[in-house]
């Protein structure tokens, strides 16, 4: 091979390895940029507080120092470390004071907190962004005045069940921006919200259902807590199995008036069933075929099959219908002979709460001796 041609293989494989290279750096970028931080905040850090007196509002320090006078008809404190005080008039008008009683953020016009949706807690706002308008549209600027967006969205709202997350509409539909305005999820839906999903009562790992309306009326998706789409809006109905503590997100989810089970976007359980329901305590599901009913598990596995009038989950038993008689059977589907209708499992206390065939309430250890008596 002479010469020219090595060179040229060098030039070609080089070429190609920096276009690689620049598909995995803007990728890298994109996704960091994405990442974003929640400010925490613990009571013992509050500096400000707003005061009411004679049902007129102002603003008092940790010390009890009255730096805003008690003479609005509200005042809103977003961020209680923040000297950023949005103090509302009778008439309606805002003024944004700081500590000093003085006006601040006056180059943005109705600047507005932004409330936190269905999160519970003593800060029900978001703490590191305000929200202005400028020309019939919205944009985000932080708590020293600096621009993060500009005024280009027609609404800007809290992502229900997520905090530092951003609903904004932009051309007449929906989409997700984070507290920098980096946008998370495409302006292509017609409503967002998180899915619920919670880890040690944060939602940082909650995914969300997305839906479009169409002509069949309203179809759903979902997107995952990395912000990936993972089902397209082709579902008549979709929720989250909330008990399923796993970085896995399970959905019953509907269509053509039939129930399935995804496992993010792989089908466990098909499309044929008339119901599914998940119970916690055993960890498989009860579906409907018709007028029938049977158990399965996550995997879509039979446990019972589907022949019974009727299925119920009492603690640690499934019990079912065959005609006029209950069987008992465990969670693996083996048919068992008790006493009890009903056994609960209590992990704390290492035994169950009981009923018994008189519906009458007991606790018994796990050797099954009763210990209420």
């Amino acid at each position: 091979m002479n010469k020219k041609v090595i060179i040229i293989i060098f030039i070609a494989i080089a070429i190609i390895v920096g276009i690689i290279g620049t598909i995995f750096a803007l990728n890298y970028f994109t996704e960091k940029d994405k990442e974003y931080e929640i400010e925490k905040i613990e009571l013992s850090d509050c500096k400000y507080f707003a005061l009411c007196v004679d049902g007129k509002y102002g603003v008092i320090n940790k010390s009890g120092d009255i730096l805003v006078q008690t003479q609005y008809s509200n005042v809103i404190i977003p961020n209680p470390t923040k000297a950023v005080f949005i103090c509302y008039n009778e008439s309606g008008t805002r003024e944004i004071l700081n500590e000093n009683s003085e006006k601040i953020l006056e180059e943005f016009s109705d600047v507005q907190a932004i409330e936190l949706d269905s999160i519970g807690s003593y800060f029900p706002y978001e703490k590191s962004v305000l929200k202005y308008k400028e020309n019939d549209k919205y944009g985000l600027i932080d708590f020293e005045g600096k621009t993060i967006t500009k005024a280009i969205y027609e609404e800007i709202a809290s992502v229900k069940y997520k905090e530092g997350e951003m609903l904004a509409k932009k051309n007449g539909k929906y989409g997700v921006i984070n507290n920098k305005g980096v946008e998370l999820i495409p302006f292509e839906y017609d409503e967002i919200e998180g899915d619920k999903y919670t880890q040690n009562d944060e939602y940082e790992k909650s995914g969300y259902i997305v839906k479009n309306k169409t002509e069949n009326g309203y179809r759903y998706g979902y997107i995952d807590c990395k912000w990936k789409k993972i089902l397209d809006t082709d579902y008549s109905t979709l929720s989250r199995i909330l008990n399923i503590q796993s970085r896995d997100a399970y959905l019953i989810a509907s269509k053509n008036g039939k129930y399935g089970l995804m496992q993010n976007a792989n089908e466990k359980i098909g499309f044929e069933y008339q119901s599914i329901s998940y119970n916690m305590d055993t960890d498989l599901v009860r579906v409907q075929r018709n007028d029938n009913y049977g158990v399965l598990n996550l995997s879509g596995e039979v446990i019972l099959p589907i022949q019974y009038k009727s299925v119920k989950f009492n603690g640690i038993y499934i019990c079912a219908r065959d005609y006029e008689d209950d069987k008992y059977f465990d969670k693996k589907g083996k048919e068992v002979e008790t006493d009890f209708t009903s056994m609960k499992e209590i992990d704390e206390q290492k035994c169950y709460i009981t009923i018994n065939k008189e519906s009458l309430y007991g606790i018994i250890d796990k050797s099954r001796k009763y210990l209420n008596k």
